[in-house]
């Protein structure tokens, strides 16, 4: 005695991976009060320092210039320090987001 089976499916196996990446288009508002990045230029260490007011936790995004995210962290300090030795020279754009409000700033590694 034989057992014989048969099955259709209409979903195919798929192996591979996807690669997300938020892009910059719009840096209308490079500056702001409530926050200050600098040196501008910088080594490869930069401060950001948000307004006493502002002060929680907030996300800090560093993007190269097609928009891929080099680095992320989390802070909750009125002023951080931000290492980025490791990335090559040239311009870059900080995002800091803190749950309210976003704001961007160019920065140059030089």
């Amino acid at each position: 005695m034989a057992a014989v089976a048969s099955a259709t499916s209409d979903f195919s196996e798929y192996l591979g991976a996807h690669l997300y990446t938020e892009v910059i288009s719009n840096v209308d508002n490079l500056t702001s009060k409530d926050l200050m990045v600098y040196p501008n230029p910088n080594d490869g260490k930069f401060y950001i320092q948000l307004k006493d007011s502002f002060v929680s936790n907030y996300k800090i995004e560093v993007f190269n210039l097609v928009g891929m995210k080099v680095l992320e962290t989390t802070s909750s300090t009125q002023k951080t320090e931000i290492n980025i030795n490791l990335l090559k020279q040239g311009v870059y754009f900080v995002r800091v987001d803190d749950g309210k409000n976003i704001y961007t700033q160019k920065i140059v590694k030089q």
